[in-house]
């Protein structure tokens, strides 16, 4: 299915603040994110499988606009169940382009 997520952030910020948030603080937590749990899809989409709901969100909110989404799985067990997301969004993709290595970080 395909949902459109409202960009929060546009719209609680001045221009100028979402601009300086985008720069500063959105590309790093999309960098992160996509190193660590994401992927990329066919032309170059930013896309991540999660079994956590706050990913899922935490996901969304960082990416909005159209995003794709599918339970890939629903996992039963005797004491709990558990449903693997798989997002993916109209966004490209920063997997891998991250201008700060940990070399970077560790000087």
């Amino acid at each position: 299915m395909t949902i459109r997520v409202s960009d929060v952030f546009r719209r609680a910020m001045s221009g100028e603040e979402y601009e300086k948030f985008i720069n500063d603080v959105l590309k790093a937590l999309k960098g992160g994110l996509e190193e660590t749990d994401g992927r990329i899809e066919k032309g170059n989409k930013a896309a991540m499988d999660t079994t956590q709901i706050w990913q899922a969100i935490v996901w969304s909110l960082l990416y909005p606009g159209k995003m794709r989404v599918y339970i890939d799985a629903v996992n039963l067990n005797e004491n709990s169940m558990t449903i693997r997301w798989r997002l993916r969004s109209s966004h490209n993709s920063l997997k891998g382009k991250s201008s700060m290595t940990l070399t970077n970080l560790v000087r």
